[in-house]
């Protein structure tokens, strides 16, 4: 019984996460930069059995975006970040090897 109520605790609370992390995207503001979309699917090679194809090679996914390149000129337009904003690379060492 215990193992079962562990398990339901952490499926809830991943659950919870991304419903935290989908509202907080939701509120950001972007100054009416649109949602787009695509649908994806597999055209790959498949089993030459059926039984042994995933059911993922059949089906169609939708992808949301926000487009990168009006998202940076939001950015980069905001006062907020007027004094804030660093445009430099950053670069991670640790113990001189170099981490991205």
């Amino acid at each position: 019984m215990q193992h079962w109520q562990t398990m339901v605790y952490v499926l809830c609370t991943r659950i919870t996460m991304i419903f935290i992390t989908l509202f907080t995207i939701d509120a950001t503001l972007v100054r009416g930069v649109p949602w787009e979309s695509f649908i994806i699917d597999y055209k790959g090679p498949c089993p030459s059995n059926p039984s042994l194809q995933p059911q993922w090679m059949d089906d169609e996914y939708n992808v949301y975006f926000k487009d990168p390149r009006v998202l940076i000129q939001d950015m980069i337009s905001n006062p907020d970040f007027a004094s804030e904003f660093n445009y430099a690379p950053y670069y991670k060492y640790f113990d001189r090897v170099h981490h991205f």
